[in-house]
């Protein structure tokens, strides 16, 4: 199935978030000036992969 954007739909699950405003506005100037090609959602999956893998081992 395809999303809007014509993109196939991710194997995922939504989440509502309430961050830190500092977090946020760190976040905002990677994504602005990081020059990464990444949507946000992408740059938060992997600093998530790489926190978990640190402190879970997986």
């Amino acid at each position: 199935m395809k999303n809007k954007v014509g993109r196939p739909e991710k194997d995922g699950k939504h989440m509502n978030l309430y961050i830190k405003k500092d977090i946020s506005d760190r976040l905002d100037r990677y994504y602005k000036y990081g020059n990464t090609g990444h949507t946000k959602t992408k740059i938060v999956e992997e600093a998530l992969e790489l926190y978990l893998k640190d402190r879970m081992n997986y």
